[in-house]
């Protein structure tokens, strides 16, 4: 990585910077190839969510150096649509490689109920940002994604034309309005007993949440109310019971 910098920095020419490019893309797919490889033999989930996390952040190094080489060999338009007749991936120059917006997001880690939160920032800073280059729209993605989200898109190369293809997997699996209601119906099926919470207002927070996010993806009070009390009596501590048997005897 150092000697490519370097030598970037030292070409003459747009033809050597092109030429020091077309090599770093080179190796890094065949890096991205054995990297997939290697992941297709691992079983255990905590080292393939271990390796993509180091993994990640050395394709973020790589990515935005290729930006950076791109837009060294384009100083302009003209130039640019000629050497991209050479190159071995033509991207467009108009959109110089920029600092990411900071951003206060958190990661996401395959929740689907986290979803739509996580898009809607997401979409908002980064994803319809003109001003970020769709390679380094795809570079943050990636390291904004943990665990299961992240398995979900490891094997797919960081390039310009695989973002929408990223994009399009993550929507299928955690966006879809059917995936959303089973995972919220599931959640509401296995909340734990209230006295397992630090106190009663986290369960009571946690059961209206997910009641609140099934009201929005049209899930009404009539396809689960039937269940809903049998289920929040069953996990209701002792002394809550009695106090509500109590109520009702009045």
């Amino acid at each position: 990585m150092g000697y490519i910098a370097e030598n970037a920095a030292t070409a003459s020419s747009q033809e050597q910077i092109v030429g020091l490019r077309n090599n770093l893309q080179t190796r890094y797919d065949k890096y991205k190839e054995a990297f997939e490889q290697f992941l297709d033999v691992i079983d255990d989930d905590k080292e393939i969510e271990s390796a993509i996390s180091e993994t990640t952040k050395f394709d973020i190094e790589v990515e935005l150096l290729l930006v950076q080489l791109r837009d060294m060999s384009c100083p302009d338009t003209a130039t640019c649509n000629n050497i991209q007749s050479t190159s071995h991936h033509g991207a467009s120059s108009n959109i110089s490689a920029v600092k990411l917006p900071k951003l206060e997001l958190k990661k996401f880690g395959g929740d689907a109920v986290l979803w739509p939160e996580f898009w809607d920032m997401y979409d908002v800073a980064v994803h319809k940002n003109a001003n970020i280059h769709v390679v380094q729209k795809f570079v943050h993605l990636k390291s904004m994604l943990t665990g299961e989200a992240a398995r979900c898109i490891a094997s797919i190369a960081t390039t310009e034309s695989n973002y929408a293809v990223a994009i399009d997997r993550l929507q299928g699996r955690y966006g879809k309005t059917e995936a959303q209601k089973h995972v919220l119906m599931t959640k509401l099926m296995a909340l734990k007993k209230f006295d397992s919470y630090g106190c009663p207002r986290e369960a009571v927070d946690e059961l209206t949440a997910t009641i609140r996010a099934l009201g929005v993806q049209g899930v009404t009070a009539q396809e689960y109310g039937v269940l809903l009390m049998p289920l929040i009596e069953a996990r209701m501590p002792k002394s809550w019971k009695l106090e509500l048997a109590r109520k009702k005897w009045k």
